[in-house]
């Protein structure tokens, strides 16, 4: 059927020139990312490969930020809650490996 995965296709574009200069050099930093989290997916327990990747793509640091801006409080019962990457990282720590969690 043709379809290309978006590594693959990220990494065509990176090989044929098409993304050049800072954009190029990100993608290309994301992609090993990508490619190293996958490799420590196998290697480590879920909730460690999350805090890894939350960690190293700046996602922990941006939440952390936001925390930072905002007045304690204002979340509503209907929102996320305030320490969800602490409830997301209890629940992950009860499966040994990612295939356990994502069945």
């Amino acid at each position: 059927d043709g379809a290309v995965e978006f590594p693959e296709a990220a990494q065509r574009l990176l090989d044929d020139g098409a993304l050049r200069g800072k954009t190029g050099e990100a993608l290309a930093t994301f992609l090993a990312d990508l490619q190293r989290w996958r490799a420590l997916a196998a290697e480590v327990p879920p909730a460690e490969l999350w805090r890894t990747v939350a960690a190293e793509s700046g996602f922990q640091a941006m939440v952390e930020q936001q925390k930072e801006l905002e007045a304690p409080g204002l979340l509503k019962e209907a929102d996320v809650p305030e320490d969800y990457l602490g409830q997301l990282d209890a629940l992950l720590r009860e499966f040994d490996t990612l295939a356990e969690f994502l069945e």
